[in-house]
């Protein structure tokens, strides 16, 4: 029989209070503030949802942008229907050059010479061999954040279970009600619940980010390996543009770059519907997608260029080509 979480507290309360188990009096205070803690959280977005919080009205103010033909206007999408033409340049390249040249400033052993394939589906990795697995990021300056990776809450919370603590957190960030008249899609009634101090008490977003941290580990393999064994990358390439021409490949072993970030915090970015590892990493809700209901996704977005600008330095096995 399932127990809910006031059983659950003042069960706790009652045995604290009673000393019944004093030898596990420290254990039933943590869990005890914990559980408080998740009760405050589920409480304050009920009531965000009813409707108790007032939405103030936004007033938008639109500039005119003078715009050449020749300015590009990068988006997610753009960014990701011309990455996969990128895999199969990547692909060309691979194969007309010697591929053990190339990987052995990362301390791959010589491998008999495969021919390089795009990997097709929703897999990780983007191109392989057959032995080496390859995830590719096409970036640009001026281009922002590439999508690394999009799950729903439950799904993230399903593989990495200590962040049952913040699902009411991710699940107010990601989650717009859905139409009445279509469940397909989200309804503009009612905004995201921000992760800012108007709604959470500090208590609650010292306790959101502390989850976080703690499970950092976790949640990098999870946006950079996925949970399928037979298909995670080893190394990610990035393809640096300068306006159309491909200007340079940069390689690292993803384990490298999960190492790096390793060493970062997270924090909850100004917009407050952001939170990121660093600089390089981040996660929101996903949006677009025509307002469908995939748009409540939790998106994991990585920028190539500036982690390479911020961690390049510390990584010695890699390779970089010019083109």
């Amino acid at each position: 029989m399932k127990v809910s979480r006031e059983q659950q507290i003042r069960g706790l309360k009652k045995a604290i209070k009673n000393k019944l188990y004093p030898d596990k009096l420290f254990k039933q205070m943590s869990l005890l503030d914990r559980l408080i803690m998740e009760e405050q959280s589920a409480k304050t977005i009920q009531k965000y949802v009813r409707g108790y919080l007032v939405r103030r009205p936004v007033i938008t103010i639109v500039k005119s942008v003078h715009c050449s033909l020749n300015d590009k206007l990068y988006t997610g999408s753009s960014i990701a229907k011309s990455g996969f033409k990128e895999e199969e340049l990547i692909c060309k390249y691979l194969n007309e050059n010697d591929i053990c040249e190339i990987l052995k400033n990362l301390n791959v052993s010589n491998q008999d010479k495969q021919v390089f394939e795009v990997i097709k589906g929703t897999s990780k990795v983007d191109v392989s061999n057959g032995v080496t697995k390859l995830q590719i990021k096409k970036y640009t300056k001026s281009a922002p954040p590439g999508q690394l990776d999009r799950h729903w809450t439950s799904d993230v919370i399903k593989v990495i279970p200590a962040l049952e603590p913040i699902k009411p957190f991710l699940v107010g960030l990601c989650e717009k009600a859905l139409c009445e008249n279509d469940k397909n899609k989200c309804s503009k009634i009612k905004p995201v619940i921000k992760l800012c101090n108007s709604i959470y008490s500090e208590d609650e977003l010292s306790l959101f980010i502390k989850t976080l941290n703690k499970n950092k580990k976790d949640l990098l393999n999870y946006v950079f390996l996925g949970t399928d064994k037979t298909t995670t990358p080893e190394f990610i390439i990035g393809v640096q543009y300068i306006g159309d021409n491909r200007d340079n490949i940069t390689i690292y072993n993803i384990s490298d770059v999960i190492n790096i970030l390793m060493e970062e915090d997270f924090e909850i970015r100004k917009s407050k519907t952001v939170f990121g590892l660093g600089k390089s990493l981040s996660f929101q809700r996903k949006g677009g997608d025509k307002g469908k209901k995939s748009a409540n996704q939790l998106q994991c977005k990585f920028s190539f260029q500036t982690f390479r600008e911020s961690f390049g330095s510390k990584i010695t096995n890699k390779a970089t080509i010019n083109l």
